[in-house]
Parts: structure tokens; sequence; C-alpha cells
């Protein structure tokens, strides 16, 4: 049977804010899925400030979790009979873009994400391998309904991992175009990674 009615859980939480889930009543969410008539809900794991949100994490867990929320959720979402989706930001990871600004997606201008209040990772950099160990760890633990992976698409990116390449795959990088398809091969090659994992 197709869900019928479908929530998605925005949970961008910066590791600044203090007591994250302190508030949470399991009872009560458990109770306002059933009210509301839902049968699919999208919980988060990590967010855009790649924090995660479960206690036993080899990643980043948003330092003043109160609780292990995930797992939490999670468990109501069985409970209640409510499908649980697990939600992953994929392109942003503020956490993983300060460590490591050299996988950085960048404009034609070589610049890192000037007008965006979050920065994209480029999925050709060795990013792609964390991003692929953390799915794994979320998959592993909670076997969930569905993931879903948010902020990915064929951005052209000028990063010296993606020219390199294009230099190596006989493209131009001083052409457009060759970074279009550059893009494409790198999406196309992100889910090919994702789907196979």
């Amino acid at each position: 049977m197709q869900d019928k009615r479908c929530v998605h859980l925005d949970f961008h939480t910066s590791e600044l804010i203090e007591g994250i889930g302190a508030g949470f009543d399991a009872e009560e969410f458990k109770a306002n899925l059933i009210k509301s008539g839902i049968d699919s809900i999208t919980v988060f794991a990590k967010c855009h400030h790649g924090c995660f949100y479960y206690e036993d994490t080899k990643f980043f867990k948003h330092p003043h979790l109160s609780c292990s929320l995930l797992d939490e959720q999670v468990k109501a979402c069985k409970e209640a009979g409510v499908s649980a989706k697990i939600y992953i930001s994929a392109g942003f990871d503020e956490y993983t873009a300060r460590q490591h600004p050299e996988w950085l997606w960048r404009n034609e201008k070589i610049q890192a994400n000037p007008d965006s209040a979050f920065r994209r990772l480029c999925f050709n950099t060795p990013y792609m391998e964390l991003l692929v160990a953390q799915t794994e760890e979320v998959v592993r633990k909670y076997m969930p309904d569905g993931v879903f992976f948010d902020i990915m698409a064929d951005w052209p990116c000028y990063c010296e991992y993606c020219q390199a390449e294009m230099v190596e795959k006989g493209l131009d990088p001083d052409s457009y175009e060759d970074h279009l398809q550059q893009a494409k091969d790198v999406l196309a090659l992100y889910i090919e990674r994702i789907e196979k994992m």
C-alpha cells in the first residue's frame, strides 16, 4: 500500500544550540503520529550542520544531544505503525567543510560557495568515502524503510579534484560544456556508489 500522508521533519540544528532532545516525549510523539493519520515520516540521522542525532555514532554527534533522539523517534514510529524514512544531508555538511575545505565544491571563479549559507561538498573528493561510511552506519543500525539524501545535483564543479580528473579523461577544464559532462559523470558515480552500498 502506498503512503498517503507523509511528513518531512526538517531538523538542521547548529551545534551551538543546547538541550537537543531534552523535551522530547516519545509517547506524545507516537500519539501525535497516530492522531494525525500519518503513514510515513522522515526523521533525521544527519543535518546540514553535519551533526548526527543518535548516541553511538562514530561521526560528529551533536555536542548538546540530550538523548538518542533518532532511536527514540524510530522506536515510536514502529510502535505507531508509521513508516520511518531516515534523512542524511549529503551535499551540505558544515562540520566536514570546516575540517576539509579542500573537499568543497567550487564555482567557475574557484570560490567555495560564496553565496550560500551552507557550503556544498564535492562528491568527486574523498568526501564521497566519508558519506558512504556514514550511510552504511545508518543503514546497518536502523535498516530503515527508506533513506532521504538531500542536496545533490549535477552542478559543475571547478575544484582541483574535478579539474584533474577532467584532464585525465581528455575533457577541457576551460570548457563549460565539458564541466557539465564532468558534473553528470560525478553525479552518476555518486548514485552508483550509494545504491551499491
